[in-house]
């Protein structure tokens, strides 16, 4: 959550690059086209160099915020560390992507992301079960395998002679470009960072449960992250759909791709979900096999699992207005009725009856709010 809260203005910026990208390329302005994508590549190098730095040197710092426990500060240290160590890379597989499915492309970036996501499993076995390299190892093998799908999606547009295609020399900020996708992406970005922060809320707030309490909301938090990369997916297909839609004149489909989108985007993540929900004690043994945090990861599977649907129509509506341009209007609806709301919780609801189940039962409440 927390290297999520640093990246997020940046990944709302790979979302206006997207939009960008997609309206002009709806509107066959191809030269449009060409200036943003190496605008944005240059964006994605000179941001991630940047948010490096800064990451590396905020970590004490927000990990003491956090309320970390001393027995654990050192491994987060050292995991959070190297993975901002990777942080060009991440930047320029995410903006390279926002790229690729701005063209229609969504294919070439799910194959780099399974190819790298399987390196990072292999390397995770050979570094923690063989050289017993502890965290160190699963940060390490996290940090090569962005290298590694950084370099793919970067030799695809090397390699890509249309208007998408990129040109080392031609690699710079264009001032025009770089207006538009901040127009888009920074109240994206700032959106995304307020998730972050309310998230970070209440993280503190588990972290007040003691250890088996965090390594069952890890754990648990893992299982739900499956379920949330359904609803990203039609989220991202929905801001490409509508933008280029948008940009070619044709409001008929727009409507078409987001009622689409959002009968998908619900019954995947209901079906991933209520699967998660149905196997999660054998699912939570995986990451830890302690009755304790089976438990409490349960607790949280539970609730939130159960209502996870809401999270699709939220995401899929807030894609769609993004994608016709409205960007800081779906900013402000988010931030109030997730971040807001789940601080107000925090601070004023969960202080009243201070258990787990109270404490989880704010997000939710809160994405029903948003959608």
């Amino acid at each position: 959550m927390l290297i999520t809260v640093f990246f997020s203005v940046f990944s709302g910026l790979a979302v206006g690059t997207n939009v960008l990208i997609s309206n002009n390329y709806g509107a066959k302005k191809y030269h449009n086209v060409i200036k943003s994508t190496h605008t944005s590549i240059a964006v994605a190098v000179l941001g991630g160099i940047l948010l490096g730095i800064l990451g590396i040197c905020c970590t004490d710092t927000f990990l003491h915020i956090l309320n970390v426990p001393e027995s654990l500060f050192a491994k987060a240290r050292n995991y959070v560390i190297l993975f901002f160590i990777g942080t060009p890379f991440v930047m320029i597989y995410n903006f390279g992507s926002a790229i690729l499915r701005a063209v229609g492309d969504s294919k070439r970036p799910l194959i780099f992301v399974a190819v790298a996501g399987v390196f990072n499993v292999l390397l995770n076995l050979l570094f923690v079960i063989v050289f017993k390299m502890n965290v160190v190892g699963v940060a390490l093998a996290t940090l090569l395998s962005n290298i590694l799908s950084a370099y793919l999606v970067f030799r695809t547009l090397l390699r890509s002679h249309n208007c998408i295609g990129i040109k080392i020399p031609l690699i710079r900020i264009n001032l025009a470009m770089f207006r538009s996708i901040l127009r888009i992406g920074v109240p994206a970005g700032l959106q995304n960072a307020m998730f972050g922060i309310s998230n970070l809320t209440i993280l503190s707030s588990i972290n007040s449960f003691g250890e088996n309490t965090i390594a069952g909301n890890t754990a648990a938090s893992s299982l739900e992250s499956i379920c949330w990369i359904a609803s990203n997916a039609f989220h991202q297909a929905v801001v490409t759909f509508v933008a280029q839609n948008y940009g070619a004149g044709k409001p008929k489909r727009i409507l078409q791709s987001i009622l689409y989108c959002l009968l998908l985007g619900t019954l995947i993540s209901g079906i991933l979900a209520y699967t998660g929900l149905y196997f999660g004690k054998p699912l939570l043994s995986c990451f830890n096999s302690t009755p304790e945090v089976i438990e409490q990861g349960m607790i949280r599977l539970k609730i939130i699992l159960s209502l996870y649907f809401f999270v699709a129509i939220m995401d899929v509506l807030a894609g769609a207005v993004r994608g016709l341009g409205y960007s800081l209007l779906t900013a402000v609806i988010s931030v109030i009725g997730v971040c807001v709301f789940r601080v107000f919780w925090v601070i004023y609801i969960f202080p009243k009856d201070h258990t787990l189940e109270n404490l989880m039962i704010s997000y939710p409440v809160s994405w029903a709010v948003t959608a």
